[in-house]
């Protein structure tokens, strides 16, 4: 089975949850490595602060993406987060769950993923829960094999898209992301009545710009989050890796 909805009055969530995100990125993988790294580097204050070489991180149980598995490591899941996935957890009554990692996967307009199962995890029954937030995408659902031709979805931002029971083990990917398909007014407008006058002028030009000390790059604040929400999709993904007591 898969559900698809859209959720539009997530607003301030989904700004909170941008800012947390690119800032966990920043503390956790943007240190210099054996690539030119000033080739993805934007460092802008009227834009964002972000190394674009990062594809995905996540919380919760690490997953080990080269050897496709969860080694025994893992952080917390935040609260507010797991709050996310439990809600839609109630709303469509699908029993019990524990949203045990959050895999976060980053999108320029010329990133793609392809075809592929989540077969990883050792429970392979309670579904997978996806929030989109940015730009639009193409996302392909297919079958258990890639002989069946898939069925081209589009999400966009706050579509919130979960595979459950035979669908939970099917290839799925995103081809393409869509360029200029965000429509940032109602965030802008949050930030407007969330910061006045001054205060407001003031963080937008300026913000927190103290470098943190890991990634050596200024901090984002919420206007550099729906900035790069303008020029990037982001697609929280919640599932159970352990197989809970009562088979669920």
């Amino acid at each position: 089975d898969i559900f698809f909805f859209n959720d539009t009055a997530t607003t301030e969530i989904y700004t909170e949850q941008i800012v947390g995100s690119v800032r966990c990125v920043q503390e956790t993988g943007t240190k210099p490595k054996d690539y030119s790294r000033e080739k993805f580097i934007v460092n802008d204050p009227k834009r964002y602060f972000f190394n674009r070489k990062i594809r995905w991180t996540n919380l919760g149980f690490q997953y080990d993406w080269n050897n496709r598995f969860y080694p025994n490591v893992k952080t917390s899941v935040p609260d507010n987060m797991r709050q996310l996935a439990m809600e839609v957890i109630s709303l469509l009554d699908l029993g019990s769950y524990v949203p045990e990692s959050v895999i976060i996967n980053f999108y320029d307009k010329k990133n793609h993923m392809t075809g592929h199962l989540d077969d990883g995890e050792k429970d392979q029954i309670s579904p997978i829960i996806s929030f989109s937030v940015g730009l639009s995408c193409v996302f392909l659902m297919g079958e258990n094999t890639k002989d069946v031709k898939p069925l081209a979805i589009r999400l966009d931002s706050g579509d919130v898209f979960i595979m459950s029971k035979h669908a939970r083990t099917c290839y799925h990917g995103v081809p393409r992301v869509i360029e200029d398909s965000l429509d940032a007014e109602p965030f802008e407008n949050y930030l407007k009545e969330k910061y006045q006058d001054e205060e407001h002028a003031k963080l937008k030009e300026l913000g927190d710009r103290s470098a943190d000390e890991e990634t050596e790059l200024p901090k984002n604040n919420e206007y550099n989050a729906v900035n790069y929400l303008k020029e990037n999709r982001l697609n929280f993904n919640f599932r159970q890796v352990e197989v809970s007591n009562d088979g669920a």
